[in-house]
């Protein structure tokens, strides 16, 4: 049995890109962690993944019910649940072309490891099933992530970056974002800031060790701390501090030797999230996504197609 969601021919195309922003993102993605740590496996396909969950009623329920959910924040996906038989596993694919592909292994994490393993919460037996399956699978393949692809995705971050900072007007620095706790000229000095905490990141991938405190302090914290930067911060010094930052990362990108891209913890600024050395560079992207749509809709701005 299969339910699908399927564009009509007359749809238009959706940008790619969750429409939630600041804490209703944070809280969404924690749900799609919880989600997706209950997956057994996961398989490409030409326009996007398939996950394998099992073939309880309870899974059932809960995948239907998460479909529904996404369907209201992230309206480019197609989605089909296949019901295999005799109470067999159940398959959720998620579809839409290479943008959409891209987008899936930027919020997911997706690289050569098992992606349930991004869950914070988990059962002994179920890690353990996942972590021999991925112990297997690095034994018999070896993906090298595209060391230029990176680069150029990189790049084209950062012109991104520079683009919207350059068409906020003065009046619009200090305006409201969708992000309730910050406003514009906040948000854009947060982004070149933090574009710090990447290179220490794929550090703490590489040791395996990382300090994690509870989201609870983290949230705040993180407000705090932008609040206070960004006082002062103008245009022309966001944009400095982020293309130094930027020069950091592509040197950190540079450096990731060919065992290192599948290393992996949960580092700081990350939430609880499993990431690898290869998902935390590709979390640049998303982390500025993220923010373009938090200042976009607060200038009544549509977001660019990804």
């Amino acid at each position: 049995m299969t339910l699908e969601q399927a564009p009509s021919a007359t749809t238009p195309q959706a940008p790619v890109g969750c429409s939630l922003g600041g804490d209703q993102l944070s809280g969404r993605m924690q749900v799609v962690a919880s989600v997706f740590a209950g997956s057994k496996e996961y398989r490409e396909l030409p326009d996007g993944y398939e996950f394998r969950f099992p073939g309880t009623t309870e899974w059932a329920m809960r995948l239907t019910e998460f479909v529904a959910s996404e369907r209201d924040c992230c309206t480019f996906f197609k989605f089909e649940l296949v019901f295999e038989p005799n109470e067999g596993p159940v398959w959720m694919r998620l579809h839409g072309g290479e943008n959409v592909k891209g987008f899936i292994r930027t919020r997911l994490n997706i690289s050569s490891e098992m992606l349930a393993m991004t869950a914070s919460v988990d059962t002994g037996e179920d890690r353990k099933e996942r972590t021999m399956n991925a112990a297997q699978k690095n034994q018999t393949t070896s993906r090298i992530p595209d060391r230029e692809a990176i680069r150029q995705e990189l790049d084209a971050t950062r012109q991104a970056y520079h683009g919207l900072v350059k068409s906020i007007s003065p009046d619009e620095w200090t305006k409201k974002t969708a992000n309730p706790g910050w406003r514009i000229g906040q948000i854009l000095w947060h982004l070149a800031w933090g574009a710090a905490f990447f290179p220490k990141g794929v550090e703490q991938c590489r040791k395996g060790k990382a300090r994690n405190p509870p989201t609870w302090i983290m949230n705040p914290v993180n407000k705090l701390i932008t609040r206070i930067g960004s006082r002062g911060a103008t245009p022309q010094r966001v944009l400095e501090k982020y293309d130094a930052n930027h020069a950091r990362i592509l040197d950190c990108l540079d450096g990731v030797q060919h065992d290192e891209w599948n290393k992996g913890v949960k580092p700081l600024g990350a939430f609880g999230v499993y990431k690898t050395v290869e998902s935390v560079i590709h979390s640049v992207t998303f982390h500025f996504k993220e923010h373009e749509t938090d200042i976009l809709q607060g200038l009544g701005r549509r977001a660019p197609s990804a």
